[in-house]
């Protein structure tokens, strides 16, 4: 999750400070053992590997509960 190495943890300035949320993929929560999205500051990685025998994720982005196959 290289992006959240550009939130700074001091500042609400910064290149994230314009977005209340950001979702991401291509790099799977599997990589850190998890097989449901994961949150840290305000970025959700959806990826949980669907394409390597993970799962396949949706999210409802307005409260994000998700759902699984």
């Amino acid at each position: 999750m290289q992006a959240m190495a550009l939130k700074n943890e001091n500042s609400e300035e910064g290149p994230l400070s314009g977005f209340s949320r950001i979702y991401i993929g291509h790099t799977s929560t599997t990589q850190w053992n998890s097989t449901v999205p994961l949150k840290a500051f305000e970025i959700i990685n959806l990826d949980t590997g669907a394409g390597k025998n993970g799962k396949l994720t949706i999210m409802n982005l307005d409260n994000q509960e998700f759902w699984q196959s």
